[in-house]
């Protein structure tokens, strides 16, 4: 069973002129979709970016919202590798060794980072995804995000797979460059992409489990606008775990202007009690001072 970290996560997905979005919520031992939407570049925004933003906007995004981004598409990869146990530094060392094995560009070209994903019971290795996207798609998807209060993560929905749906396949359809739909199945060493038909009929039930969560407002919508909410839906399961805290330090480092300024109210306040008290301390530790002082010249 999946383990929440947070009661609530928002998740935004995009293509070059789609965005999907979708407010998740944990209800009991399991979740639900609250809120959806979907719109396009023109109809429902004059560009990506402020297509983002509406939809954003309109599944209930604010200043405290833990919000996971994803660009999908062309130009990333991913490789899950299974590494010896090492210290972070030599990890990365020895990944940068692999990404030369993953794609013929130069690291320079490259924005990419890693999880580590659970290790399987008596495992003597340490179960590695390895991500990469090239330069200009990364900088498309910071643009695209601007319009965004904040981002806790940015990653294709594929790599934030594990523990969420761990053990489980699932189908999800690809975008500009990679059009048709991909299985995602659960291999010995990791996930195995699949490609599959994209002119067979596909139910949501059958590209994602059914008990995965409950979808709610997704399931009055047409099927074919139901299959594209997949990535979204797997981006926001990846919020509620504890998954996006940890791997903050190992994945592409976001921009400062994307970093979340959540309970900055709480904060000041437990700065200004703090000094209320360190204050109060200094006015007591003097009066009792002073009247040790007063006692000996008496």
């Amino acid at each position: 069973m999946l383990s929440f970290n947070r009661n609530q996560s928002i998740a935004v997905t995009w293509t070059t002129d789609t965005c999907r979005a979708v407010r998740l919520r944990v209800a009991g031992n399991a979740c639900q979709v609250d809120a959806c939407w979907h719109g396009e570049v023109g109809k429902d925004g004059a560009s990506l970016a402020e297509l983002v933003l509406n939809a954003a906007k309109a599944v209930g995004a604010d200043d405290s919202s833990y919000i996971v981004a994803g660009g999908n598409g062309q130009g990333w990869g991913m490789a899950d590798l299974q590494m010896p146990a090492l210290k972070p530094e030599e990890l990365s060392n020895a990944l940068t060794f692999e990404l030369r094995k993953q794609t013929p560009l130069s690291s320079d070209k490259l924005h990419w980072g890693y999880r580590l994903l659970p290790k399987k019971a008596n495992g003597t290795t340490q179960p590695v995804r390895l991500f990469y996207v090239r330069t200009e798609h990364w900088n498309s998807w910071l643009k695209a995000a601007n319009g965004l209060h904040h981002i806790d993560a940015l990653l294709p929905p594929p790599v934030a797979l594990d523990p969420v749906l761990e053990g489980a396949s699932l189908i999800m359809p690809g975008g500009p460059g990679t059009p048709g739909r991909y299985e995602y199945a659960a291999g010995e060493n990791g996930r195995v992409v699949i490609p599959r038909d994209e002119t067979a009929p596909l139910k949501l039930s059958e590209a994602l489990p059914a008990d995965l969560c409950k979808l709610g407002p997704v399931n009055d919508l047409p099927p074919a606008v139901q299959l594209g909410f997949v990535p979204t839906i797997v981006l926001g399961l990846y919020g509620l775990t504890s998954c996006i805290n940890q791997d903050q330090s190992t994945m592409v480092p976001l921009p400062d202007r994307f970093h979340a300024r959540r309970n900055i109210p709480v904060k000041i306040a437990a700065a200004c009690l703090g000094v209320y008290l360190l204050g109060l301390l200094i006015f007591v530790l003097a009066g009792n001072l002073s009247g040790h002082a007063t006692q000996l010249r008496q």
